[in-house]
């Protein structure tokens, strides 16, 4: 086997990064690299292709929870995208039905932002500090929020976006009130040892698990004025999610999970607006804030508002102050999903970009047919979340759990090189690859099927690609578990309601856990799964 390079760029890394968006909204971010070469022949960035533009190739993408659809963060999905009123003009509009009972909670409290070319540096969020209609980009963007209202109408109304002025309208006016006062602040997360990992229904709406549940009076942070806020709280060496003394957590305004606060990675004490659990811009500089504690004992942790900073006391070691190094993990590599394995670590370049080197095989790939998965890790760690692909081949996006792992069928048996870039979001593989970017084939794979996650015969019916269906008899009162596998690629691309988020659709995300399902009677049930809402449902055929 060839042996992979393992050198490794220690430290905070910036980048150049460049935004233009008409003549008005240029704006240039430069720092500095560092890293030492594979070799000398590194490459450029790679050409990928874009979303089909309009005139002059500017597009534009409303997300949020106006949307049904699993994907309503998903700068790269069609259905986001915005019409344009005119050729030459930047304005885009799209037209949603909003009601006073809808919303994440049912309250008639919406959170929307925008974004231009499916480009996560051209992120526009409402800037808290000027009057409403007005929206902050580039590098200003992380001082944002998230777009949030509550209407008071049921109706369709207008939405109407201007990159180039850097402005938003939402009509009829008379039934939006938008909101930007902090009444409240919450702590969620994993900081919550005796709490609950599985999200609950009362049959109408689904409730985010308790660890992640903003609406719980227990997560409430105490003001202590001028936009200060603090929680102290018990922690201990042997707690966190994969207990460890490793914490993961967000903060969130007025119980509202998408009014949110996440960290900025290797930018030590400071926060980016608008990265709530399910609602993450997907930048691979952006993750929730992750610590670890020394010593069991009672912690305090502090935000200002105001300033968008954090700290914690006693003093913690933070996870995300600065980036140590890359990593890809999957049927890639030996030991598939251990980021700290030597073999999955990336080189730094020059270019900015982190390089592996690999032998693939057309024989290859865990269901051995050269289809591999993939996706990134930082610094080794998974409490700072996978980086993975959220619907343009070549793009990334740091988005759990909304974005998937990376799925490629290699036709020859050779070395390939994979690259990452961090600072402008994408990513490629040389030589050239065929990409998965959506379902071609969906199947049953669960305790009625053995769990035999190659077996064809449960391979889902589907007349439009969309909708997918499988008949199989089951048996009353007794407990069944299944998920969906995609694309004839073993566990690659799972699709399964993912526990955490609130959300009783299906996520692509990993490999959550398995979905559980009693029968009330013997006799032939229907398997539906909707790849596009992520819906499903278990019913009995009359």
């Amino acid at each position: 086997m060839r042996q992979v390079l393992q050198k490794r760029c220690i430290g905070p890394r910036t980048f150049t990064k460049a935004l233009v968006i008409g003549a008005a909204l240029g704006a240039a971010l430069v720092g500095a690299s560092c890293g030492d070469n594979i070799a000398s022949e590194a490459p450029g960035r790679p050409d990928l292709a874009e979303p089909e533009p309009p005139n002059d190739g500017m597009s534009a993408q409303l997300l949020g929870t106006h949307s049904e659809l699993r994907g309503r963060w998903n700068p790269f999905l069609s259905e986001n995208f915005m019409t344009r009123l005119s050729g030459d003009a930047t304005e885009f509009r799209k037209t949603v039905a909003l009601s006073p009972s809808g919303g994440r909670h049912g309250d008639g409290v919406y959170a929307v932002r925008f974004t231009t070319n499916s480009d996560l540096d051209q992120v526009f969020k409402a800037d808290p500090k000027a009057e409403v209609g007005r929206l902050l980009t580039a590098e200003r963007a992380y001082a944002g929020q998230n777009i949030i209202f509550r209407v008071t109408r049921a109706t369709n109304y207008r939405i109407d976006f201007d990159p180039r002025a850097q402005a938003f309208a939402i009509e009829p006016a008379a039934a939006v009130e938008y909101l930007s006062n902090i009444e409240s602040m919450q702590i969620n997360g994993f900081v919550y040892d005796d709490e609950g990992g599985e999200e609950s229904s009362d049959g109408l709406r689904t409730r985010a698990a308790q660890v992640w549940d903003e609406t719980r009076v227990e997560h409430n942070m105490e003001a202590q004025g001028d936009g200060v806020w603090a929680k102290t709280m018990p922690l201990s060496t042997a707690g966190g999610h994969e207990k460890n003394g490793v914490y993961q957590m967000l903060f969130s305004a007025n119980h509202n999970a998408d009014w949110a606060y996440g960290a900025r990675i290797g930018k030590p004490g400071q926060l980016s607006g608008g990265n709530g659990y399910a609602s993450k811009v997907g930048r691979a500089d952006e993750s929730s804030i992750v610590f670890r504690v020394p010593e069991d004992g009672d912690y305090t942790i502090s935000i200002d508002t105001e300033s968008y900073t954090y700290w914690i006391e006693p003093e913690v070691e933070i996870l995300t102050d600065e980036v140590e190094g890359y990593q890809v993990n999957g049927s890639v590599v030996e030991d598939p999903w251990n980021p700290l394995h030597p073999a999955h670590q990336m080189t730094a370049m020059d270019d900015g970009s982190w390089l592996i080197r690999l032998p693939l095989s057309a024989s290859g790939g865990e269901a051995q047919n050269g289809r591999y998965v993939m996706n990134f890790s930082i610094n080794g760690e998974w409490a700072l979340d996978s980086i993975g692909y959220g619907g343009i081949w070549g793009h990334t996006w740091h988005a759990l759990p909304q974005e998937r792992n990376i799925l490629f069928q290699v036709a020859e048996d050779g070395v390939y090189d994979i690259r990452l870039w961090p600072d402008t979001h994408r990513f490629d593989i040389e030589p050239p690859v065929e990409g998965f970017t959506a379902i071609e084939s969906l199947r049953l794979v669960g305790s009625m099927t053995g769990w035999d996650v190659n077996n064809a015969e449960y391979d889902m019916h589907t007349d439009d690609g969309v909708i997918y269906t499988f008949d199989v008899e089951l048996s009353a009162d007794e407990a069944y578990y299944y998920k969906y596998t995609a694309n004839d690629a073993a566990w690659s691309w799972t699709l399964a309601d993912y526990n955490y988020d609130g959300y009783r659709q299906l996520s692509w995300h990993g490999d959550p856990p398995a979905m559980s399902f009693t029968p009330g009677e013997d006799g032939l049930h229907r398997f539906t799964a909707n790849v596009a809402t992520g819906t499903y449902s278990v019913a009995i055929i009359e």
